[in-house]
């Protein structure tokens, strides 16, 4: 019997996010085994630069028909009718027969209400994956849920702040 055992190495450094996923990030998987994955999403190439044109502060948004810019992030509206929450303020964001708005990040994958987004709020911080080439996303199986959430919670500390480097 062969058995194979694979390692990977990742720099802090090169953390962008860490989550619990739920059951829209994961559809052919066992309900039972959720609860116990949760995913990393880190830079592949080394540190992003930007130029002044895709950075968008809250009062400098860009809407187009398909997406929403903002901060660096490239939101994409969205309703979820299956198990979700808004990352921002923790409350449910699926319902089965009328659905919220949401948005989520086609980069970095942050989902929240589109109402922080109609409000104004200062509800999110720049988007760490600014170049969606780059960003790879790692799912990762823990024996059980409470190793999940000490992973999410160890990892979510490791994740730097980053200088953005305008060019």
């Amino acid at each position: 019997m062969i058995i194979l055992k694979y390692v990977f190495f990742l720099s802090f450094s090169k953390l962008c996010h860490v989550r619990a996923v739920t059951q829209s990030d994961v559809l052919h998987v066992d309900p039972n085994m959720i609860p116990k994955i949760f995913q990393v999403l880190y830079d592949n190439e080394g540190q992003t630069l930007l130029n002044n044109s895709t950075i968008h502060t809250q009062n400098q948004n860009n809407h187009t028909d398909k997406t929403i810019e903002n901060k660096g992030h490239s939101f994409v509206i969205i309703a979820y009718r299956m198990l979700t929450q808004c990352e921002i303020c923790n409350h449910p964001c699926y319902h089965n027969f009328s659905p919220p708005s949401c948005l989520e990040c086609i980069r970095c994958h942050v989902l929240c209400y589109k109402q922080h987004y109609d409000d104004r709020e200062e509800f999110i911080l720049s988007c760490r994956v600014n170049d969606k080439l780059s960003a790879k996303a790692l799912l990762i199986m823990c024996v059980n849920e409470e190793e999940q959430k000490q992973w999410v919670a160890k990892l979510s500390n490791k994740i730097p702040t980053r200088e953005i480097v305008l060019i």
